[in-house]
């Protein structure tokens, strides 16, 4: 795989911007096409008279946006030629600076993500005029609850290498699309690179597509530890209706996060309410060399399938991958399917015996690798009851209430804090009647019958669709079954659960028959990919 961009590189590229092209921008607009690239007007005669050069970034950022402008009184499109375009801001928000507004109904099309590059231009260090990140499209309708409607781009590249805000007043601006409610919108063979902030910065989106983009080493002015700075970062919350679909996409090389989504009332007290949404879908994506290639901080009904997370070689320590998949802050009902993960335990590589439940559990999230210090598995340790909920939770979507900003929750068990790793998978267990509340014995080991009979009641609770369990594999679109017997009495529960396993082939019959004896991490990972294997999936109707 070709990686020729590193951040360091880019921000050794970083050039001068000047002050001078801000500062004309009457001045340039009233030369009207003179001295516009004479092969692109030639060779495109419908697109708008862009200049190539710095000179040119004011009468570039004035002609574009008086072409969106008119352009959305009729539902049109505007044109970009081939060429790099060099563009200055021309409104400072509340947030950042920007170099046009984007307005409903118009399409954005380039020549090609190689032929026309769009690059904003500014630099505090130079100018003192940027104190923040500046936004190549913007749109904020948030105050007004105003949605940006039928908004599309096509086939160019913003670079941001020539922008850069106060080191010190870095704040997730400096995006190549920062967009604040916006519906029925698409991306088609979009690239961003090298911004300040995050690449597609999208809050909010009702049926929205982004198909074949790309984002490349943005979040260049932040740290590992500022929020934002990631490749595609959505921002949710506001709406029941919010869903997006990002496929066959690339996320690489960038400070945070490759795909990212985020509940929104982590910042914002008020207003920022839904607990639930229509659904995200991340599919046939790729990331590789971010701090993390794809997670989500409280995020909630996501899907992602046939993704892959790639991890670089170690050449530069600033192309290190943490981790391939995190899910954060109470985050709830995320699946992950058929992911390709090319991380792996230092300590399962050389256990063939347990690597191929390991890696399937890679592929579904039920397990996530990380960097040093989060690399090995254990797999011949004895699993505890608080660790089979964690990850018997994880298989089954992470189920359970959203919490939003200010909500508390109690301890979920006399032994299980609201903050241990384990706290959202015991309560979901006890919500759904899976187990017992009081104390749940966090610490003990968890014994054969135990997790059999978890297993029965999670079977049975994909009949009864008001289950935690049950919706949270509604994004699926597929209807998951187990062949289970009638419920049985709670006296006879235990022997049909321990003979249900065994037919399922989720235990042998060693296990069925020593049934308090407890067992390895790798063996809870086999025995889930077999309950998994066990089920029957048709499509929802």
């Amino acid at each position: 795989m070709s990686r020729p961009f590193t951040r360091r590189a880019f921000i050794a590229s970083l050039a001068c911007a000047t002050s001078a092209a801000a500062a004309s921008v009457m001045t340039a607009c009233s030369k009207t096409g003179k001295g516009a690239n004479a092969d692109q007007t030639a060779a495109f005669p419908d697109v708008i008279p862009l200049r190539e050069g710095r000179e040119e970034a004011a009468y570039n950022s004035a002609l574009l946006q008086q072409a969106i402008d008119e352009a959305s009184k009729k539902g049109g499109s505007v044109h970009l030629g081939p060429g790099t375009f060099y563009f200055a801001w021309t409104k400072a928000t509340d947030e950042g600076n920007c170099v046009v507004e984007m307005r409903d109904n118009v399409e954005v099309r380039g020549s090609g993500k190689d032929a026309t590059i769009l690059k904003p231009l500014g630099r505090y260090a130079m100018t003192g005029e940027a104190p923040h990140g500046i936004d190549m499209f913007y749109y904020d309708g948030f105050d007004d609850r105003r949605y940006l409607d039928n908004a599309s781009f096509y086939d160019f590249t913003i670079d941001g290498e020539s922008t850069q805000g106060s080191l010190r007043g870095y704040n997730a601006s400096g995006k190549g699309f920062f967009f604040k409610l916006f519906r029925g919108c698409t991306w088609e063979r979009v690239e961003v690179r090298n911004t300040d902030g995050t690449g597609f910065g999208a809050d909010y989106p009702v049926d929205c597509v982004m198909r074949d983009c790309s984002a490349i080493g943005c979040g260049k002015n932040a740290t590992e530890d500022s929020y934002g700075a990631s490749g595609f970062g959505v921002g949710v919350g506001l709406s029941e209706d919010e869903s997006m679909v990002i496929e066959n996409c690339t996320s690489s090389a960038n400070t945070k996060f490759g795909f990212f989504f985020e509940h929104q009332s982590l910042f914002r007290p008020n207003g920022v309410g839904a607990r639930r949404a229509k659904g995200f879908h991340v599919t046939n994506c790729t990331a590789w060399g971010n701090l993390i290639n794809f997670g989500g901080n409280r995020a909630y009904d996501v899907v992602y399938d046939h993704c892959v997370s790639d991890q670089p070689k170690k050449s530069d320590d600033e192309l290190y991958t943490d981790y391939a998949f995190t899910f954060v802050e109470h985050s709830v009902r995320i699946l992950v399917r058929n992911a390709t993960v090319d991380q792996m335990y230092t300590d399962v590589l050389a256990d063939p015996s347990s690597s191929a439940a390991i890696e399937w559990a890679l592929s579904r999230n039920v397990a996530h690798v990380g960097a040093s210090g989060n690399n090995e598995f254990r797999p011949e340790n004895s699993i505890t009851r608080a660790e089979a909920a964690e990850f018997f939770w994880r298989y089954a979507g992470r189920p359970g209430m959203l919490p939003l900003r200010y909500d508390y929750f109690d301890d979920p068990s006399s032994d299980v804090s609201s903050d241990s790793f384990c706290a959202d998978a015991v309560r979901w267990l006890e919500d759904d009647e899976i187990a017992a509340g009081n104390n749940f014995r966090a610490e003990d080991e968890i014994t054969i019958q135990e997790i059999c009979s978890a297993m029965l009641r999670y079977a049975y609770l994909m009949e009864d669709s008001s289950s935690e369990a049950s919706r949270a594999l509604t994004l699926s679109g597929e209807d998951t079954k187990w062949e289970i017997p009638s419920k049985p009495s709670s006296q006879e529960e235990e022997k049909v659960a321990l003979d249900w396993a065994y037919e399922q082939g989720i235990i042998v019959k060693t296990e069925a028959g020593d049934p308090k004896a407890s067992f390895t991490r790798a063996r809870m990972m086999g025995m889930l990919q077999a309950l998994d294997n066990a089920r029957t999936v048709t499509s929802a109707q």
